[in-house]
């Protein structure tokens, strides 16, 4: 049998269901940071800055994923 054993040698986590099923669908929402609080970094070392102690930059804002895998 090519792919793998039953299932069609699907990626792991793909699993679940009736063996005898043909086709199935999934659908995923995935979100990251969110409440969207700021990730503040690269905080300014200058002691003579005014922006002394202050971060100069902010990552990760929010981030969200809709998908939808199917197999057969």
């Amino acid at each position: 049998m090519i792919g793998g054993g039953v299932g069609g040698g699907m990626a792991a986590g793909f699993g679940g269901g009736a063996v005898d099923k043909r086709f199935r669908i999934e659908l995923y929402l995935s979100a990251q940071n969110l409440l969207n609080r700021a990730n503040d970094v690269g905080y300014s070392g200058v002691v003579t800055s005014p922006f002394f102690a202050q971060p100069t930059n902010v990552m990760n804002p929010r981030k969200l994923q809709v998908g939808m895998r199917s197999g057969f």
